[in-house]
């Protein structure tokens, strides 16, 4: 939505984003409430066959009508939409082919207050088991690829929203090729005078031209870039309109997803953090994600307003195996247990009827080879004499 002075107001720019979805390679797209014969600015139908798995329409419900959203699905039956999609609804409902789907219940995020421009523009929409049948869910952000989120990297804006905000509805799924835009350029855009603060660094990613951007219709829509593999890194939040213009005229705003709101994200919908990939410990070593969010500090967190987050690769536990101490004298074996990290947990004794290992270690506890936490104890049984004397 457009922001600054001389800009339409708040509720004038949300009145513009009332649009519906749906689902297209695992992605709702956008449909406006008023859009023409195409969507998204310097949009394009995709190939044939391109969206095999297309359907859906994301509906809201309000005392006084309904706003119909895009967004994506991001796992099995969830559904990532922008916040101001539902804000004061009283339901909502996924069309899914020919049937009309209740949702089982829809979460903002905690720290959305109304106002785009504040960030925190998400929200998950929840789908009774199976509704969404066998469509891929997209991977919902790459914290351990900033390359996907770099300024001028190559990315898919989708929806069915309008090219002028008088615009006619259209069926018609549109894709446009557009870039990543720099922070700079996006607080030049949305902050063009001393006062105004309406970009969001740490909660916003920007994408789009005056030729290639969304704009009504398009809201609560992804913003993909290719890794490979389709990555989200966005969802559609407010677009731009120039000083006493009336059109979307140049890039747009997204909720980016990453750092905090992608830590909400993965705290709330857990089975996305596997979709990241593997990722590297602070050691180097192979490691296994992990994502915090909530009202509670914890040892690492970042603050974002009253909440704590954290997205972090944990390595695997070190580990050592419990060398054969069997035959050496006590001495011996604390050295080599040291070597390794690991120290005598206690020293026994066992008559030796052999006399072989008398003052030797005869047994030891974990038995060798068993792998062990580094400062790990071992115990020590050693031989002593019989009472009848050694051959």
């Amino acid at each position: 939505m457009p922001i600054g002075a001389g800009s339409p107001t708040l509720e004038d720019m949300k009145n513009l984003w009332k649009v519906s979805g749906a689902v297209a390679l695992g992605l709702v797209a956008a449909v406006a409430t008023s859009a023409p014969s195409y969507a998204v600015i310097g949009g394009a139908p995709p190939a044939p066959g391109a969206y095999p798995s297309y359907f859906g329409a994301v509906t809201a419900f309000y005392d006084n009508g309904t706003a119909k959203c895009g967004g994506s699905l991001i796992a099995a039956d969830v559904i990532l939409t922008a916040a101001h999609c539902v804000h004061g609804s009283s339901g909502a409902r996924v069309v899914i082919g020919a049937g009309d789907n209740l949702a089982f219940g829809f979460t903002e995020h905690p720290l959305y207050d109304g106002d785009t421009s504040d960030g925190h523009d998400l929200a998950l929409i929840y789908l009774a088991p199976g509704a969404t049948g066998t469509v891929t869910p997209i991977q919902a952000g790459a914290p351990w690829d900033a390359g996907a989120y770099f300024a001028n990297t190559p990315a898919t804006i989708m929806g069915k929203g309008v090219t002028s905000t008088d615009g006619a509805p259209n069926a018609q799924l549109l894709l446009a090729q557009t870039t990543l835009r720099s922070d700079s350029d996006m607080s030049d855009l949305f902050d063009p005078w001393w006062g105004f603060d309406h970009w969001n660094e740490p909660l916003m990613i920007g994408a789009g031209t005056s030729a290639h951007t969304v704009c009504n219709g398009d809201s609560g829509g992804p913003l993909v870039v290719d890794r490979g593999h389709p990555v989200q890194v966005g969802v559609a939040s407010f677009a731009h309109v120039s000083f006493f213009g009336t059109e979307c005229d140049d890039a747009a705003g997204f909720a980016e997803l990453a750092n905090a709101q992608l830590a909400w994200l993965a705290q709330t919908v857990p089975s996305i953090v596997p979709g990241w990939g593997s990722c590297l410990s602070p050691t180097g070593s192979p490691g296994t994600p992990h994502a915090l969010y909530g009202t509670t500090s914890f040892p690492g967190a970042k603050q974002d307003g009253n909440r704590w987050w954290s997205i972090w690769c944990e390595g695997a536990p070190a580990t050592v195996k419990v060398p054969d101490l069997r035959g050496e004298s006590v001495t011996e074996a604390k050295d080599d247990l040291a070597a390794l990290g690991l120290h005598v947990g206690g020293v026994g004794l066992a008559v030796d009827n052999s006399c072989e290992l008398i003052n030797l270690v005869m047994a030891q506890s974990p038995a060798p080879g068993t792998v062990v936490s580094p400062g790990s104890g071992v115990n020590l049984t050693v031989g002593k004499r019989p009472k009848n004397p050694c051959p």
